[in-house]
């Protein structure tokens, strides 16, 4: 997708551009129900947020975040899990698993510090 970005962004006029991100992000950026919400007062605010959004891979094993740094990103699952190996309050957390949203709490309030350390599972 991060081709298909460096390709487009130059060659697409930029209402192309948000149909085409729409069509690829869409419907996975509202199975979060804040986006939801949102979304009943903005109408565009989907088509708008589809277009920076984009897909990252995560090899097995590589921690994702650790306790106490800083809460700027959420993921949502789209294949593979995710183990928490550390949490501060909560002595077991079950895997994230594909659809579910981790670090969402940073789409909130972006000065929160992680309270986990998760590692994608292999």
């Amino acid at each position: 997708q991060q081709h298909f970005r460096s390709l487009s962004s130059a060659a697409f006029p930029p209402q192309l551009m948000q149909i085409v991100c729409y069509e690829l992000w869409g419907q996975r950026l509202m199975t979060l129900d804040i986006f939801l919400e949102i979304a009943k007062w903005e109408a565009s605010f989907i088509r708008e947020l589809a277009v920076v959004v984009y897909e990252q891979i995560i090899p097995a094993k590589v921690v994702l975040f650790s306790v106490g740094e800083p809460s700027d990103v959420a993921y949502l699952l789209l294949r593979a899990s995710l183990g928490v190996t550390y949490h501060e309050y909560e002595k077991s957390v079950p895997d994230f698993t594909p659809g579910m949203w981790v670090g969402e709490m940073a789409l909130v309030n972006p000065r929160l510090r992680r309270s986990q350390t998760t590692a994608c599972k292999v």
